[in-house]
């Protein structure tokens, strides 16, 4: 089966995610996009991944997206501020408003991101002029707990994922 991974990754989490994905379809013939690339169009099975930021694929995402028909797709990304399924399924709704009609999602999977330690200094400061500023202190507690994301039981997670929707093809 000819498939085609597609990865918008701007820190290297989703770019692990890719990695993954591309090790769990050994026996297929694999290819990893940056961009959209006519050859992307022969593919029986698109990966669409991207990093999500203010709960939205990125702009390469979204373009890269209106170009394929007919395609079956497998979406799949990182977040930094969001955790648990009932936001990824939020995530899934918002990124699901920009795939054609005509492809078909299969299944998708997003996890937690680590984001640069500039970003938690920034929040630090913001504390620091404010320090009763909850909505810092929750983002800063945030990033605490996604720093070490996507973990070992993340890409376990995603590559027992992509087997079964590569099983059932």
């Amino acid at each position: 089966m000819k498939i085609a991974i597609f990865c918008d990754s701007v820190t290297g989490n989703t770019s692990k995610l890719a990695k993954c994905i591309y090790e769990a379809c050994e026996g297929h013939d694999v290819k990893i996009y940056n961009d959209f690339d006519l050859d992307m169009a022969d593919a029986d099975l698109v990966f669409m991944g991207s990093y999500i930021k203010n709960r939205e694929p990125s702009d390469k995402f979204k373009k890269v997206m209106r170009l394929l028909v007919d395609k079956k797709i497998f979406l799949y990304g990182t977040c930094a501020f969001g955790y648990g399924i009932s936001y990824y399924d939020l995530l899934y709704t918002n990124t699901k408003k920009y795939i054609p009609a005509t492809n078909k999602v299969l299944a998708y999977f997003y996890c937690p991101g680590k984001l640069p330690y500039s970003t938690r200094l920034q929040y630090e400061a913001r504390l620091k002029r404010k320090p009763h500023d909850e909505e810092a202190r929750d983002m800063i507690k945030m990033f605490d707990l996604v720093l070490k994301h996507p973990d070992d039981n993340d890409l376990l997670d995603l590559e027992l994922k992509v087997k079964m929707v590569l099983d059932a093809l």
